[in-house]
């Protein structure tokens, strides 16, 4: 699917795989490389093939890198410019926080089980315009789901690595925006209706959601999720 979008008259030969059998072939010729890698398995291709010293740029087409395990192959990848995907999928993925927010507000799954069992009953929803929600990592994905949710009337905090001046700010789209430090990182778990994880996967946030931050969402309402 990949190559199909590509120009292919500007390469001379486009390859696809996902075993590093699959570029035997191209690793014996000669010439510069361009590598277009997404999933786990990229890890010992992008190793092999940067050791031929003919790659020339890797783009990833995740936004996230973390399942390159780029850490491990540091020394092939030397000098070689690697790229990935920022903020390509950020309408897809604030529409889907939307959804998991509306999927148990109006409580799906009990309407989908209603209707597996022919059942007509009535139940109580939540409103997101009476909701909070909480974000961890406000970047820009963050900002793209921030931006649909504020349009349906939450409440939004986002907490951010980098230093806020004076401590909270409230940007253009009406969200609270703060450092994350422990303290507000706490609060923000035990106010928030809604808690949104948007950060990388990386050594500082390794465990940052662990076993007492997740039992800490429920201190409060019932209603409180994760997502």
């Amino acid at each position: 699917n990949v190559a199909s979008v590509l120009d292919v008259s500007y390469f001379k030969e486009v390859v696809r795989g996902s075993t590093l059998e699959d570029f035997s072939g191209i690793m014996a010729e000669e010439g510069p490389i361009v590598m277009l890698v997404m999933g786990k398995s990229s890890n010992p291709i992008m190793d092999a093939m940067c050791k031929t010293k003919r790659v020339q740029w890797v783009h990833s087409f995740n936004t996230g890198v973390d399942a390159f395990k780029l850490h491990t192959i540091k020394d092939s990848l030397a000098n070689i410019p690697v790229s990935n995907a920022r903020s390509v999928f950020i309408n897809p993925l604030a529409e889907h926080i939307v959804f998991s927010c509306l999927y148990f507000n109006r409580r799906i799954a009990q309407i989908q089980s209603n209707k597996k069992n022919k059942i007509w009953d009535r139940f109580p929803n939540h409103e997101m315009c009476r909701q909070s929600m909480g974000i961890i990592g406000y970047g820009d994905i963050a900002k793209g789901c921030a931006k649909m949710v504020r349009g349906m009337g939450m409440t939004v905090t986002g907490l951010r690595r980098s230093e806020v001046a004076n401590g909270s700010m409230v940007d253009e789209l009406g969200v609270t925006v703060q450092t994350n430090t422990p303290d507000n990182f706490d609060r923000v778990l035990r106010e928030s209706d809604f808690v949104l994880n948007v950060m990388p996967l990386t050594a500082d946030n390794h465990n940052m959601f662990n076993k007492d931050a997740v039992s800490y969402t429920h201190l409060t309402l019932p209603t409180k999720r994760i997502v």
